[in-house]
């Protein structure tokens, strides 16, 4: 009986082992045992979580994006994520329009507003479809981009203000400072605007007032931004590009 009982622990001993190892079923979430044996033995299995998913990884759009029917045009309004070490130049996502009967009634494509995606960097989008009257749903292409190196320099955000006027577009003005250790031309600011629900509801830009904005100076810019009706602006993301003047 004892060399029984021996056998028995040193058995669980060894699945204990296996379990705080994480060596077991590999859809195992969590486990915690409290269970009775013979002889009196009671098994306590500690609780064994599986190692947390990588992040998503390549070119991709994400599924925060939003479809929406406006003055009788569908659009289609998200974000492409690059997560990959590549600049990406140009990424475009292709979008095809179904109605109820499931006939393809239109496709068009829509390009990032910046012109490259930096390494785990996303961009918004936005494109435009006129509606056949039976609209249902949209389905998305993989995305496309080229890996040509294109070179664009990021500019520094300050004096950020923004407030909804009398007609309902949301304004957003501030400045952008050159800090890229030469000129910059048309100095770009990109505003991806996203809802309570964390869906992205607006993509659009606008230009600094300064055609060449020197390096170490600033020049104003203001994003005129049409908001769908029926959601409310949570926040705002600013993305910028410039490029040397050729």
């Amino acid at each position: 009986m004892k060399q029984a009982r021996l056998l028995i622990g040193i058995l669980v001993l060894v699945i204990i082992s296996l379990f705080v190892l994480g060596i077991g079923p590999s859809n195992v979430l969590a486990i915690s045992v409290n269970q009775e044996v013979p002889w009196g033995l009671n098994i306590y299995l500690p609780i064994v979580m599986k190692a947390p998913s990588q992040l998503p990884q390549g070119v991709f759009v994400k599924d925060n994006y939003t479809v929406y029917k406006e003055y009788g045009y569908i659009r289609v309004i998200g974000e492409i994520a690059n997560f990959t070490n590549k600049y990406l130049t140009l990424p475009k996502v292709p979008i095809n329009y179904f109605d109820t009967s499931n006939n393809m009634f239109g496709t068009s494509s829509s390009y990032t507003v910046q012109d490259v995606l930096l390494p785990n960097e996303t961009g918004c989008f936005y494109t435009i479809e006129q509606d056949n009257g039976a609209f249902s749903y949209i389905t998305m292409e993989p995305v496309s981009y080229s890996t040509y190196s294109y070179q664009t320099y990021k500019l520094a955000v300050s004096n950020l203000y923004s407030y909804t006027d009398s007609i309902g577009y949301f304004h957003i003005t501030g400045m952008l400072t050159n800090n890229t250790g030469g000129d910059i031309e048309y100095g770009k600011a990109i505003a991806t605007v996203y809802s309570t629900e964390g869906k992205v509801i607006a993509c659009d830009y606008g230009y600094s007032n300064a055609d060449i904005i020197t390096n170490g100076s600033s020049s104003a810019f203001e994003i005129l931004v049409n908001v769908p009706d029926g959601y409310i602006i949570r926040d705002y993301l600013i993305a910028t590009e410039g490029h040397r003047p050729y």
